[in-house]
C-alpha cells in the first residue's frame, strides 16, 4: 500500500539524513554493504 503525498511529506519531516548518510558510510567501510547487481 503506497503513502499518499502528505504522508509521505510527515515521514521525510522526520528523518535524520545525516545520520542516514554516516551510518551507511560507516556500514560500507566496514564491508557490510547490500548486494551488487551486474548488467552485461
Amino acid at each position: 500500500m503506497s503513502l499518499t503525498e502528505k504522508e509521505l511529506l510527515e515521514r521525510d519531516t522526520k528523518r535524520k539524513i545525516g545520520e542516514e548518510l554516516l551510518a551507511a558510510i560507516v556500514d560500507v567501510k566496514a564491508g557490510r554493504q547490500g548486494p551488487c547487481i551486474v548488467w552485461p
